[in-house]
């Protein structure tokens, strides 16, 4: 736990953007490797201080793509995880975050690929969770 308030209040000064980028980013591949490591809560607890951390980022600088990308990526390995421990309604909501986000991304630069492609891989992660729901219509509705 003091680790957290030592992150959080250096998080606090001002200036510090570019460190705040990469505990980011430090704490996403700390969740990716609690995965690998079979942790499915650590794993949780590391993805939502990342989460948090992106959300300031992209709070301060809106019109940043790349911050509300990161948010949607964060999300989208949030819901997974969630999935797999049986808690759908969570990973509905985050997958349906994610996915709005997406939709925006993709709507203000339809040019770009790999936005349209996020949009697709959204959706496919809602179907999903449908599935596993049991909800053969409500998935059928993310997968046409």
């Amino acid at each position: 736990m003091q680790h957290k308030c030592f992150w959080w209040l250096l998080l606090s000064v001002t200036g510090l953007g570019q460190f705040r980028v990469q505990l980011g980013q430090s704490l996403e591949k700390i969740g990716d490797i609690r995965i690998f490591e079979g942790n499915t809560e650590s794993a949780i607890g590391a993805y939502e201080e990342s989460l948090g951390i992106a959300r300031t980022l992209a709070r301060r600088d809106p019109a940043n793509t790349e911050w509300q990308r990161d948010i949607a990526v964060i999300l989208d390995k949030l819901g997974d995880l969630r999935t797999q421990t049986g808690d759908g309604e969570n990973a509905v909501k985050a997958h349906e975050e994610s996915l709005a986000i997406t939709r925006e991304l993709a709507r203000r630069d339809p040019a770009n690929a790999e936005w349209q492609n996020n949009v697709a891989i959204s959706l496919q992660k809602m179907g999903d969770v449908r599935t596993q729901e049991g909800d053969a219509t409500g998935a059928f509705e993310f997968f046409e």
